[in-house]
């Protein structure tokens, strides 16, 4: 087996620190410089259904699919009271990853971070990550990097209603770098998802921007 350890300035420099870059963009795998590990090594499943409605659930949001930004780890739209909803929810936790099982080829994840506690719909995976092995915020990103994401809908079963079996998705092996190596990863990520998310905002005020400022133009000139 042909292997090198990349150090991180040659993979700052070559514009390939990513996720991407542990993963075979097609065509046979090579040969990685780290070790392949199944994702269920990684990971546990949280399993605690609840009634949203029960006082145990009461104050907390609901988080559904239509809530989770495909391929970005971010929510969008306004989560809804747990007293609304009607059919069973699973719990989670701050530092959980949760992930879209349904249409998993819309690649919805979740890493909570903006709340301690709530419930989401039962259409996805609750996952509690080792971390003492992986850094949540690298495996997320492995896990919406396009060859990840084409792996599992691979693996999707059903036509109508397309879903990715908890097993077969916990038995996909991945490449783990050392733990210091993820933190850097997770440090680089972080920083442009950042910078996605303000570049967004930005670009979501120039319409507001043009019609107001339009308006300023005509009326004073």
């Amino acid at each position: 087996m042909i292997s090198a350890v990349i150090g991180s300035e040659a993979l700052r420099e070559g514009g390939v620190w990513s996720p991407e870059f542990f993963i075979c963009l097609g065509g046979d795998k090579p040969d990685y410089a780290y070790p392949m590990v199944s994702l269920r090594e990684l990971v546990r499943e949280r399993r605690e259904i609840v009634d949203p409605q029960s006082t145990d659930a009461f104050g907390k949001d609901y988080l559904g699919l239509e809530n989770i930004e495909p391929g970005t780890r971010a929510l969008m739209g306004d989560l809804r009271p747990s007293a609304d909803v009607k059919s069973s929810a699973k719990r989670f936790m701050r530092g959980d990853i949760l992930y879209g099982r349904l249409r998993p080829a819309l690649n919805k994840l979740y890493l909570v971070e903006g709340m301690d506690e709530g419930v989401c719909s039962t259409e996805i995976f609750v996952l509690v990550p080792d971390t003492g092995v992986v850094d949540p915020v690298f495996l997320s990103e492995l896990l919406i990097s396009v060859p990840v994401n084409e792996e599992i809908v691979s693996l999707v079963r059903g036509a109508s209603l397309p879903r990715i079996d908890l097993n077969d998705f916990l038995d996909m092996t991945l490449p783990i770098p050392p733990i210091s190596v993820q933190k850097e990863i997770a440090s680089y990520t972080e920083t442009r998802r950042r910078e996605y998310r303000e570049a967004k905002e930005r670009a979501d005020r120039i319409p507001d921007d043009i019609r107001r400022n339009l308006l300023r133009m005509i009326t004073r000139g």
